[in-house]
């Protein structure tokens, strides 16, 4: 499980959704079990056009995706619904996870999990 250390640690994932039926295609990702003291904040993108079934819309880079900035510890979600040109949905989704405040930990680890609905 990823921690957050040292102090402004920044966490990169990177997972691929397959369209694998030509139907539409839903990633989704969360944080959970985030420390106490902490709060953290979960952002995923996606290499196509995509707008946000949960969370708020960002960019980074270039890439389109979804945030999501809860206070505190509370669990963080997103879902994306990309748009990829053509029947073919498969995409790349790079997650970001940022700790906004908190003590920088290696002993506390946070669950992320990450999938399609």
């Amino acid at each position: 499980n990823p921690t957050m250390y040292p102090m402004g640690d920044v966490d990169w994932f990177r997972f691929h959704d397959s369209d694998e039926f030509g139907h539409a295609i839903y990633p989704q990702v969360g944080i959970r079990d985030i420390p106490s003291g902490s709060n953290y904040d979960l952002c995923a993108y996606a290499t196509c056009d995509t707008t946000c079934e949960t969370g708020t819309a960002a960019t980074f880079d270039g890439l389109q995706g979804c945030c999501s900035r809860s206070a505190s510890n509370a669990d963080e979600e997103v879902r994306l619904n990309p748009d990829c040109s053509g029947a073919d949905d498969s995409v790349d989704v790079f997650i970001h996870v940022v700790q906004v405040s908190g003590p920088a930990t290696c002993t506390t680890p946070y669950s992320l999990r990450w999938g399609d609905d």
